[in-house]
């Protein structure tokens, strides 16, 4: 996900939240595609549920390869450190896999995910008191702002890098609720629904941090 796109979620303030930013124009038979798409998705995640509750490792295995490096990176914004990020996430599916015959998420598979990883990333920094000693071996900006080595983002000019490092610092100081919030819709593209079943809120309150988020990026952008 490129930097670029912050940017114009943030700029675009009338954008629709019940879908991925980048899912462009409104479109009058979007509802009956999301619509379809949305059981589909979920016909998925229940073929999975009950692959693991009978202990096919091989489908827990690809499952756990699929969503790794999402959610790795995703708990790297918690936890500034490569290698704790990647254990928080081993962690989180060792204890899927030992508990496997009970394994019963609530809601969207996905979100209920990324919610263990959050759940077990704050853990972790709460374990440390401090989040200071996940970065002495130095913290990956480009990472952390969401721009990857082959994005469009990370070869431009000298304003529009700063630009970004502003951006990456905004965000970084935005309230821990509302970062994950934002993190989770624009990155992971998850509609304020999905962010809400990760966050353990509903859906009005997932799309009020949304908003407060984009409202406090937009202002520290303006002054």
């Amino acid at each position: 996900m490129t930097a670029a796109l912050w940017l114009s979620v943030i700029t675009d303030g009338d954008s629709e939240l019940g879908r991925h930013p980048k899912g462009g124009r409104t479109d009058p038979h979007s509802s009956e595609r999301d619509a379809a798409s949305a059981d589909g998705a979920a016909l998925r995640e229940h073929t999975v549920v009950d692959a693991i509750r009978r202990g096919d490792r091989v489908a827990f295995d690809a499952w756990y390869s699929h969503h790794f490096e999402a959610l790795w990176k995703f708990a790297y914004r918690f936890v500034p450190r490569r290698d704790v990020a990647k254990d928080i996430v081993q962690d989180v599916f060792v204890s899927f896999w030992v508990k496997h015959e009970t394994f019963a998420p609530n809601g969207s598979l996905r979100s209920y995910v990324f919610g263990a990883v959050r759940n077990r990333a704050l853990h972790v920094l709460r374990q440390a008191h401090t989040a200071e000693r996940f970065v002495e071996t130095g913290v990956d900006a480009q990472l952390l702002a969401g721009v990857t080595s082959n994005d469009p983002s990370a070869n431009t000019d000298v304003e529009t890098r700063e630009l970004y490092a502003r951006l990456f610092r905004l965000i970084t100081a935005l309230p821990e609720r509302q970062r994950t919030a934002l993190v989770l819709h624009v990155e992971h593209e998850m509609t304020a629904s999905d962010v809400g079943r990760t966050l353990g809120i509903s859906a009005t309150a997932a799309t009020n941090l949304i908003r407060r988020g984009i409202d406090n990026l937009r202002r520290g952008l303006a002054e």
